[in-house]
């Protein structure tokens, strides 16, 4: 009673401050260089009460209930004022260094005047932001008009990341730079023309059948799409530049929270559903480029093979129609173009995530469907190991095999309606893999390697039962509401074990969320042994939707306005040694070298990421004390295997060039130089699809799936990649060793009531 009390306290107070922003509310009248006619863009904030209200409404949820507890302040402030440019200007393409200081006055004040409601700042940057379009697509224009506007045998380049480099001073040196970003672009759309004109790959003609090619000359191309870059801005109405600049005040508490205008709050809902129609992947607007962030499992683009995470779209085509350039275009507007219904095709224009900027840009159709909750599943099969050893007793060699199971996860699920209406039989990742597992017992394995490579996460609930099924009684993860506050343990609570032998966990860059929590949970107890990229995601975090109508409701001056939601952080996950899974991620206990981690799409590579901290451990029931001799003998025995196979000597050479390639922003604007950069890397990326055994298509087995759960295969066969190769020899070290200590009985596992430290 007294929680609720408080809570509808708290309500009154908040909605009692926002009042007080009516009328506190002020408009800096600062127009730098700006003209009437060509300030007719620009709203006046002081006719729009709602607005006021739901921007000190915003400022005051993200203080008052953000995880983080952040309080507005001169810092905050800052902050706003330099990432509100970021966000409009990430490459300084448009802004010049004198439009930044005629800003300046608003450096240390926003904080005050978002309290207030007063977001004038932000209509008086955007309408200069679009006058700054203008000249710029002038100045293009301008070039493209000349009959040979470029000289493509000059030694150019061009830096196609200028992030952190500093304003222009002047417009000249701002022309210049413009010059350089036409002529690459004219270049790339010739290099793309001449290569489907002269091309002969099936692929290259089913594209020509969409007719890809018919809507002009490069030249004109370009300019369509400087007409488009101007439309789409000129097309924003006020709640759009309201939702961006909010958005970009939500971010400064974490990368995960941010405002939802009415209609990115329906595109929200709708990605919520299972019913969703598309593509089925995730993407991340990252230095003016829309980014593959991840491939959700079961969805189109998982089944086609091509589209993969760190790949960039540059691009968009329904079938039949002409691309259109999505390189600068907001998110949403990109998400809404790929977006369509089940069968229809969407042509995408990538820069393949393994090749780099400079290389020859790829065209890749997917046919629209659902994602199926099947496709997700957990699914198990059993790989026979063989291997020659000496016999001890007569020293010839003799074959022993091994019976390993896998169980690969794409995510964890759970069919909440199914629940409440059956709860003794629904769908769920828990209850899907202890089926597994008795299936495997009957065909008796001698390990089991769980593959959480690429599981974005999914329902807390099904993390802690799933890493409960390999040991008894135990917490597995500790949940914290705010710093403040003493987090809440998490634990499996059944007392049963569902399998008690060797375990691996796989886990990569992708593994993110709930399945850093089974990895940590498992690593933590050393009940099994991870292997893996350097680390996991590393987001330990948990978001809620405030939707804002219910704090308008009551009031009849609001009964119209529709005032979206907030997406803020509220939750932070903790393993049991008492460190969090956030930024860090999970630390495998045998790491791999990937190319991954050139991609940067980790939680640490994200703006303004919540810190990683340690709170008090948990005390556990069960905690193997021998795992840690063990991780010492298997690492030894995977070391000595890695310095003699010229299969990983080779990949992480590889690795390391292609981390070079990749961080390398300048490509060349000399035509020759160009192709023949485009060639190595094509020939480069067959290379690495070579090292990794990775097969150019995934088979489509889903009717084996359906007929045949669990099946039986050699190990070492075409569908194993390399890193699943060196950890099927890591999961027979550990059978092996196992097997050695059962037969001293001092060395035996024993049940043991432990409290973790670092």
């Amino acid at each position: 009673m007294k929680n609720c009390i408080r809570l509808k306290l708290g309500s009154i107070l908040l909605f009692v401050s926002i009042l007080c922003g009516f009328f506190a509310s002020e408009v800096f009248a600062l127009e730098p260089d700006i003209t009437k006619e060509e300030n007719k863009h620009l709203f006046s904030m002081q006719e729009d009460t709602e607005f006021v209200a739901l921007s000190n409404l915003v400022i005051n949820l993200l203080e008052r209930r953000h995880y983080s507890h952040l309080k507005p302040d001169n810092n905050l402030s800052e902050q706003i004022f330099l990432d509100y440019f970021k966000i409009l200007d990430r490459n300084k393409y448009y802004f010049l260094a004198s439009d930044i200081e005629a800003f300046e006055i608003y450096r240390y004040q926003l904080d005050d005047l978002i309290k207030r409601g007063d977001i004038g700042f932000a209509f008086h940057v955007f309408n200069l932001f679009v006058k700054r379009i203008q000249e710029r697509v002038k100045y293009a224009k301008k070039i493209l008009k000349k009959e040979n506007p470029f000289d493509y045998t000059l030694d150019e380049e061009i830096n196609t990341d200028r992030e952190d480099s500093p304003w222009a001073k002047s417009k000249e040196k701002l022309d210049e730079l413009w010059r350089k970003r036409v002529k690459n672009k004219l270049l790339s759309y010739q290099l793309m023309e001449e290569s489907f004109e002269n091309g002969k790959e099936d692929d290259e003609k089913k594209i020509k059948d969409h007719k890809l090619f018919s809507m002009g000359t490069p030249k004109e191309r370009v300019c369509k799409y400087y007409d488009r870059l101007i439309d789409q801005f000129l097309e924003y109405e006020k709640i759009d530049i309201l939702e961006l600049f909010l958005t970009t005040v939500s971010k400064i508490y974490d990368p995960h929270s941010t405002y939802m205008s009415p209609k990115t709050l329906e595109d929200f809902n709708i990605s919520m559903k299972l019913s969703l129609e598309g593509i089925g992947a995730m993407l991340q607007y990252t230095e003016g480029y829309t980014k593959v962030v991840r491939i959700i499992p079961g969805g189109p683009a998982s089944k086609d093979g091509r589209l993969k995470a760190g790949d960039r779209i540059i691009a968009v085509a329904q079938a039949g129609e002409e691309p259109i350039d999505v390189i600068e275009m907001p998110l949403k507007k990109t998400v809404d173009m790929i977006r369509g219904k089940s069968k229809t095709t969407v042509i995408l224009t990538i820069i393949d995530g393994d090749k780099g900027f400079g290389s020859k840009p790829k065209i890749i159709d997917i046919v629209r469907g659902k994602v199926s909750l099947e496709e997700s599943e957990a699914s198990g099969k059993i790989k026979l190991f063989t291997e020659a050893v000496t016999d001890d007793v007569n020293s010839q060699k003799v074959l022993k095999q091994y019976r390993i199971g896998i169980i690969d996860l794409p995510s964890f699920y759970m069919d909440f309606a199914g629940k409440k209406t059956d709860p003794e039989n629904y769908k769920s990742t828990s209850r899907d893999i202890k089926v597994i597992l008795k299936e495997m017992e009957v065909l008796r394995i001698d390990g089991l390697i769980l593959n959480l490579r690429g599981n974005g996460g999914g329902s807390l609930e099904e993390a802690v039962k799933t890493a409960g099924l390999f040991f008894p009684e135990n917490p597995i993860v500790q949940v914290s509401y705010s710093k403040y506050k003493r987090p809440r343990v998490l634990r499996d609570d059944d007392g049963k074990t569902y399998y008690d032998g060797p375990l691996v966990v796989m886990v990569n860059q992708m593994s993110a969320s709930a399945s850093e929590i089974v990895a940590g949970a498992i690593q933590d107890s050393g009940r099994g042994i991870i292997v893996g990229d350097i680390s996991t995601h590393g987001k330990g975090t948990v978001q809620t939707v405030s939707y804002l109508d219910k704090f308008f409701k009551n009031s009849s001056r609001f009964k119209d306005f529709k005032p979206g939601a907030l997406k803020f952080t509220i939750q932070k996950f903790y393993r049991i040694n008492g460190g969090s899974t956030q930024k860090k991620g999970i630390t495998p206990d045998i790491t791999f070298n990937s190319y991954t981690e050139a991609l940067e799409l980790g939680e640490k590579h994200l703006d303004h990421v919540m810190a990683w901290d340690k709170i008090k451990p948990a005390r556990i029931d069960w905690h193997n004390k021998e795992m840690t001799k063990i991780f010492t003998e298997i690492k030894s025995k995977h070391q000595k295997r890695l310095t003699l196979n010229p299969e990983f000597t080779e990949l992480y050479k590889d690795i390391k060039e292609y981390t070079k390639t990749i961080k390398d922003k300048i490509i060349s604007l000399n035509k020759k130089k160009r192709l023949r950069e485009r060639k190595e890397n094509k020939e480069k990326g067959e290379k690495r699809k070579k090292l990794l055994h990775l097969k150019d298509d995934q088979d489509d087995e889903d009717e084996k799936k359906k007929d045949e759960k669990i099946k039986i295969e050699p190990a070492m066969d075409e569908n194993d990649d390399l890193y699943m190769r060196e950890t099927l020899r890591i999961i027979v070290d550990l059978i092996d060793i196992n097997k050695q200590s059962a037969k001293k009985p001092s060395n035996k596992r024993k049940k043991a009531f432990h409290t973790m430290y670092d």
